[in-house]
């Protein structure tokens, strides 16, 4: 099956040491993922595009770090002895996901034209905002030197 990230290079990135397969099984969620993104702007996925390339390694790093926080292997935090660390986990794999969102987005808009915020559902307010735009000859203005002008 294609995919667009392999095992060799979610290793070289997170080091994981979950076997072949298992991170193989989080490549293909990821590409769901990807997919699932490119059908809302009714795109066929490319997999040798290199902005889908790395959002599917975004995507597969948060959630190999999802399953190191789930199976213990990356808690939030650890105390040995009189030393304590603490890590944001939660941060890591949100910080992944908007990486692997922001690619797509990219591409979405590269072959679409579509605005990120149009291709992950939001709302783009400036082309409802006509009928609010204010008339530049009736607001106040900074001068620049403290002052307010009209």
């Amino acid at each position: 099956m294609t995919s667009y990230t392999t095992y060799a290079e979610v290793y070289a990135h997170t080091g994981t040491p979950l076997t072949q397969s298992d991170v193989e099984i989080l490549i293909v969620e990821a590409d769901r993922k990807i997919n699932k993104l490119l059908r809302k702007s009714s795109l066929i996925p490319d997999y040798t595009d290199e902005n889908l390339m790395s959002a599917g390694l975004a995507f597969t790093k948060a959630l190999v770090a999802m399953r190191h926080r789930m199976d213990g292997r990356m808690p939030n935090s650890i105390s040995v002895g009189g030393m304590s660390m603490s890590d944001n986990i939660d941060s890591v794999i949100n910080l992944n996901n908007i990486e692997g969102e922001s690619y797509v987005a990219v591409y979405v808009e590269e072959k679409t034209g579509r605005k990120a915020t149009e291709m992950l559902g939001g709302t783009r307010v400036d082309r409802d905002m006509d009928e609010f735009k204010l008339d530049p000859n009736t607001i106040a203005k900074y001068d620049g030197d403290g002052s307010v002008g009209w």
